[in-house]
């Protein structure tokens, strides 16, 4: 549905497809076939697989889900590390481990796409990461002075990620931020409006900047969250206090 403006991406509906890698993987395609989520896919690692020099043409945040790879020159990542890599940039070379790897990437600028060609130009340890361990977490300064949750602020500079705790009794009221965004959920549920479908562990939600929704609802044990912000910094504007630009997201705007 071309001009969708939010919608939810479960990988269990989700099919494996082939996609040209130079190695025995598996590649689920993860952003939905319309027009409006980030483009984002999700890489399966056999164990001990090893992935040449390569290049990311999009500005590109890389997810361990499970699982690991060793970067030349830059080390292990497991969960919950994050790796970022610039355009243009990519690694000397990545090795999965024992168990394999899964992989989330999402293009937080432009149309994702790796280049592997040998003679493709590439800077070594580029990239920035970061692991939960390595942030501490704050208050989230909501210029409202309203109550909301401590975040754990992952990235601060490109891209913007934050991570998340709801308790179960914390509702937030419908709001909107002025980019868009990608939900991933890491532990527990979360409803972001009363026509919204439920999100699960594993579940993926976009939407697009400028557009409201809510009340963000926990499950009963809670939940636990990634915010990305494609575009800018992450920013929380309730829509009681102002209205957002783009109005209220409906049923009817998902993609089917």
């Amino acid at each position: 549905m071309a001009g969708a403006v939010w919608g939810k991406i479960d990988a269990s509906r989700s099919g494996w497809v082939s996609d040209p890698l130079p190695v025995d993987a598996r590649v689920l395609v993860r952003t939905p076939p319309h027009d409006g989520a980030p483009p984002m896919l999700q890489l399966e690692l056999p164990p001990g697989v090893v992935l040449g020099p390569h290049r990311f043409l999009a500005d590109c945040l890389c997810i361990v889900v499970s699982g690991g790879v060793d970067c030349d020159g830059e080390g292990h990542f497991g969960p919950p590390d994050m790796r970022f890599c610039g355009a243009g940039h990519g690694s000397a070379g990545m090795r999965a481990g024992e168990q394999g790897a899964i992989v989330l990437l999402v293009a937080t600028a432009g149309e994702l796409g790796i280049d592997w060609s040998p003679e493709a130009p590439l800077t070594t340890l580029c990239a920035k990461r970061v692991s939960f361990g390595d942030v501490a977490f704050v208050d989230f300064p909501d210029a409202a002075g309203r109550d909301t949750q401590p975040v754990q602020p992952l990235f601060t500079d490109g891209p913007h990620l934050l991570r998340t705790r709801f308790a179960p009794d914390f509702v937030a009221g419908e709001h909107w931020h002025d980019f868009d965004t990608v939900y991933c959920i890491l532990d527990g549920a979360m409803q972001f409006g009363p026509r919204e479908p439920w999100y699960r562990r594993g579940d993926l939600r976009w939407v697009k900047g400028g557009h409201a929704y809510g009340p963000e609802q926990p499950g009963p044990e809670g939940v636990e969250f990634l915010l990305l912000s494609c575009g800018g910094s992450i920013s929380l504007r309730w829509a009681d206090l102002e209205a957002a630009p783009h109005g209220r997201v409906f049923v009817s705007d998902r993609p089917s």
